[in-house]
């Protein structure tokens, strides 16, 4: 069995057992979005605006909350707070499958040095 038919499998046992349709839907929407380059790298990557667009596309959002608060119910702990290279390091850990959790495994696994860069960048300006 292969690593990625392995991690497909344990993401799909996991979102068996969710109960929260949200998480469910979001998780599935950021997974299959057909989101254009351009469209999920912001040319200036220290617009917060465009950062917060990436955030909401990418669905962290729902889990982290728009200014990394952390969201309790959903099971997402808070990010504002933590350095830039530390929730770099954290997401680039995740995307190549050496952290376990089945849900950030998910939504990293898509997501570009220049996203990570850049969710990175967003959460690391709050407290």
């Amino acid at each position: 069995m292969t690593f990625r038919v392995a991690r497909i499998e344990a993401v799909s046992r996991y979102l068996t057992g969710l109960t929260t349709p949200f998480l469910l839907t979001a998780t599935l929407m950021a997974m299959t979005s057909p989101l254009s380059h351009a469209q999920s790298n912001p040319e200036n990557s220290g617009n917060r605006e465009q950062q917060l667009q990436l955030v909401q596309m990418k669905g962290c959002a729902s889990c982290h909350g728009t200014k990394g608060q952390g969201n309790p119910s959903m099971k997402g702990p808070k990010l504002a707070g933590q350095n830039k290279a530390e929730l770099i390091a954290k997401l680039k850990a995740y995307r190549a499958g050496e952290r376990n959790n089945p849900t950030m495994a998910m939504m990293a696994y898509n997501l570009s040095d220049e996203d990570i860069n850049t969710l990175a960048e967003y959460f690391s300006q709050f407290q």
